[in-house]
């Protein structure tokens, strides 16, 4: 093998052993990674849920109930 031959697979191999390797490591990392998404069960996380279920819901009626009015304003004209 000449020189040429040796520089181009240096020049392109390395790069892509380094980035073979770092996407093992980042892959064995991410695998590893103990779970930090525990779920809270306190009573404030609780109340604090349902307040947010229930202002959703009523967000959900407005919206709708707007939606309406607008129909009707569109078919009125």
């Amino acid at each position: 093998m000449d020189v040429a031959r040796i520089a181009v697979i240096l020049f392109l191999g390395v790069p892509f052993l380094l980035l073979i390797g770092a996407t093992v490591f980042g892959a064995l990392k991410i695998y590893r990674q103990p779970t930090q998404n525990k779920i809270d069960d306190s009573p404030d996380t609780n109340r604090l849920l349902q307040e947010l279920h229930e202002s959703l819901q009523n967000l959900e009626r407005r919206v709708v109930n707007l939606e309406e009015r607008l129909e009707q304003k569109h078919e009125e004209s």
